[in-house]
């Protein structure tokens, strides 16, 4: 979308630490969630694709994933985004990104 931050919009990254190293991206830190507007209501959809730089260009690769209602599979330990997302959040803070703030 025009004027779009991407990932900058929806969360304070400023604690957040990537570093890349032999081939590979390590992430580490922790970061807030700063998403203005957003409704407990509002359903968000994500996509992913992984990418590998090759020949001087990132080419597409086979492993790509989406979902069209994040909040109800962050937390499944078979989702895809269990491992690198939900495992890491304390079971006493687990709620969507939509609803932080909401008692």
């Amino acid at each position: 979308m025009p004027d779009n931050n991407g990932i900058h919009d929806l969360f304070d990254m400023t604690n957040i630490t990537m570093v890349y190293r032999e081939g590979r991206v390590y992430i580490s830190g922790n970061s807030a969630c700063k998403w203005e507007g957003v409704e407990p209501t509002d359903r968000i959809t994500s996509r992913g694709e992984l990418l590998k730089f090759q020949q001087g260009d990132w080419q597409p690769t086979p492993i790509s994933a989406s979902t069209d209602d994040f909040c109800a599979i962050q937390f499944v330990p078979t989702s895809l985004t269990y491992p690198v997302w939900g495992r890491h959040i304390n079971r006493e803070d687990r709620k969507c990104v939509n609803n932080f703030g909401v008692s």
